[in-house]
């Protein structure tokens, strides 16, 4: 009898002593899940970053990824509560679509600021930022590489700090989504048309600013704003004024000024007053026209002055 329960005794220990090992095996299993997860929060294709798990404030890369049905060498972003600005995006095809959605948030913005681009901080002082930022290239794959076209999803709302400065493509296709392109956005950039389908987008002050974009398309039935020097020194040659319905009617403030190619500018039917900076075309020795329709009520200079 007392052998019996020795062996018994014997018996459970050993079956609490597996039961144990199982234990601390499937915790170890289960830590080791854990951190996996952890890591895939730093957001590199490999590691199948999920909405969630992004560092909200984080500037993160990631190489060699799909984003839909488009194929994708490498992208800059950054999470900004429940949306995702996209600082830079490559692909090896002649047309580069900026995507609506990634990593289940919303794309929201696409730009960044010189720290965002440039974190060792060599862009201190002004006058090397030009030449540093056209070896950054976020949007090309090389300084040769130019794009056929860059389309922006429908549901992105904003180009923020130098968003498309040095970019090299032959037309950029802005959406209806879009409300505002911010000052300097598209500096430098090697663009020769950008179709502006937004219909109440703000273009900032120097927005388009020495570009080299050739030409601009606006609706029609534009009602947003046109900031101060929008096309300075830029490479415009034709521009259609869109219908803006103001009070005073249109009023252009040096917009156009040290567009050197500017050759014509048409204005639209209907327009009750059209007053324009007696500086604006300063520096345009192209210009040769401006077509004003026989319903235009009244032209005439406005003063920079009283």
């Amino acid at each position: 009898m007392y052998m019996e329960k020795k062996v018994n005794l014997v018996k459970w220990k050993a079956i609490g002593m597996i039961g144990i090992t199982i234990l601390m095996l499937c915790s170890c299993g289960g830590g080791s899940q854990q951190r996996g997860d952890s890591g895939a929060g730093e957001g590199t294709a490999s590691s199948g970053a999920a909405a969630g798990r992004l560092t909200e404030g984080k500037v993160q890369e990631e190489t060699d990824l799909d984003i839909g049905e488009c194929h994708y060498e490498w992208i800059r972003y950054c999470r900004e509560g429940e949306g995702i600005r996209i600082l830079g995006l490559r692909t090896e095809e002649d047309i580069l679509v900026i995507p609506a959605e990634f990593r289940g948030y919303p794309v929201h913005s696409i730009g960044g600021s010189n720290e965002e681009m440039d974190p060792a901080g060599v862009l201190a002082e002004d006058h090397i930022v030009y030449s540093y930022m056209k070896k950054l290239l976020p949007w090309n794959r090389g300084s040769k590489n130019c794009l056929k076209k860059i389309i922006v999803s429908e549901g992105i709302r904003k180009i923020v700090g130098t968003g498309f400065a040095w970019v090299m493509a032959d037309e950029v296709v802005l959406p209806e989504s879009l409300a505002y392109i911010d000052e300097f956005s598209f500096t430098d950039s090697r663009v020769g048309k950008v179709a502006v389908q937004s219909k109440t987008a703000r273009l900032e002050n120097f927005a388009f600013s020495s570009s080299h974009m050739k030409e601009i398309e606006l609706p029609d039935d534009f009602q947003g704003e046109i900031g101060l020097e929008c096309f300075l020194q830029s490479s415009l040659e034709t521009f259609q004024w869109p219908a803006i319905e103001m009070k005073r009617g249109i009023f252009s403030y040096n917009i156009f000024r040290n567009c050197k190619n500017l050759k014509e500018i048409t204005f639209l039917e209907n327009q009750k007053k059209i007053e324009i900076s007696d500086e604006e075309f300063i520096n345009c020795p192209k210009l040769k026209s401006l077509t004003f329709p026989a319903t235009t009520g009244e032209v005439r200079p406005w003063p920079l002055c009283g």
